[in-house]
Order: structure tokens, then C-alpha cells, then sequence
């Protein structure tokens, strides 16, 4: 994104370093931005966030945009604390590991299936097209979720019948 927009090779090095930054910058705050935000809308910010930035930069190329890409690590930074609250708070002893570890291998098969699907569109189509491509699954399949969850009205008893992360994820984000 950085080349495309036309970042001269010689700043790349700051330009990344500085993104790096808002990285850690979150994650010093967090608890401050999650009390802020309350655990509702911090998981909402994890799950809307990637998508605003993916479609912004998607529709413009423009340098001006980069600072939409710190979305991407406040949605990161905000993601492993939340997550891990809402397991260790909504899992019982039992399935606690199985449902950490769930957690972990969920990630993996995502980056796993959208790394090379995100390679071979920016080979074939362009980053822009890719760009735009993530922030439409993402945007769809948080759509697709939240809607069937309200169509179901789920409920702590429904929600137990869903694997346990799963259940208590959509459960947290929907009631």
C-alpha cells in the first residue's frame, strides 16, 4: 500500500516503524480504551474496525488515508485481552483449555485460507481489489452473524448449544 500510494522508499522505514508504534500505543492503553468503551463496544470496534480501514483503503490509494491503518492494530490490540476475558469469564473450568485452544487454531486456519486467497487476488487483480475483497467478507460475515443471531434471538440456553467460544462470543456481542 505504502509503494502504490507512493511513499518514497526512503520513509518506508518510519512510515512502518510508526504503524508499528500504534501498535503498542493501544496496547499500553487498553484497559483504558476498554473501560471507556465498555466490553460490548470494544468487541464491536474488534469487529468493525478492520473493516472500515480495509474499505477505505481499498476505494483510494492515497497516502492521506494511512492513518486509517492504525484501525487494524486497535482492532488487534483490543482483540487477544477481550477474547481472553470473555473465555475466561464465560467458560467453565472444563472446557476452558479446548476452547482457548479452539481459539488459537481458529485464527491459524483464517490467516492460513486468507493469506494465499489475499496473495493470488493482489497477483491477479490488483490491492485495491483486494483491499476492497477483505472488507467485504469481513463486513459480510459480521452482517450474516449479527443477523441470525437477532432472527434466533439467542439466549444463554441457546447460546450452550453452540460450541462453547462460539455460543458465548455471539452471545456477548448480540445481548
Amino acid at each position: 500500500y505504502l509503494t502504490t500510494g507512493g511513499l518514497d522508499l526512503k520513509w518506508f522505514g518510519i512510515a512502518w516503524a510508526l504503524y508499528n508504534l500504534s501498535y503498542v500505543l493501544f496496547s499500553w492503553r487498553i484497559r483504558a480504551i476498554e473501560n471507556k468503551l465498555g466490553e460490548r463496544v470494544s468487541m464491536m470496534v474488534v469487529l468493525i474496525a478492520p473493516v472500515v480501514a480495509y474499505l477505505a483503503l481499498g476505494l483510494s490509494m492515497s497516502l492521506w488515508l494511512i492513518p486509517l491503518a492504525s484501525l487494524f492494530m486497535l482492532s488487534r490490540a483490543l482483540n487477544v485481552p477481550i477474547t481472553t476475558h470473555l473465555v475466561h469469564e464465560h467458560t467453565d473450568a472444563a472446557h476452558y483449555a479446548t476452547t482457548v485452544s479452539g481459539l488459537a487454531a481458529m485464527h491459524g486456519l483464517v490467516y492460513a485460507v486468507m493469506g494465499p486467497l489475499s496473495g493470488w487476488v493482489v497477483d491477479s487483480f490488483g490491492l485495491q481489489t483486494n483491499l476492497l475483497l477483505l472488507g467485504t467478507i469481513f463486513g459480510l460475515t459480521s452482517l450474516i452473524s449479527f443477523r441470525l443471531l437477532r432472527k434466533h434471538h439467542l439466549t444463554p440456553s441457546t447460546c450452550s448449544a453452540l460450541p462453547p467460544l462460539i455460543g458465548r462470543l455471539f452471545l456477548f456481542v448480540t445481548c
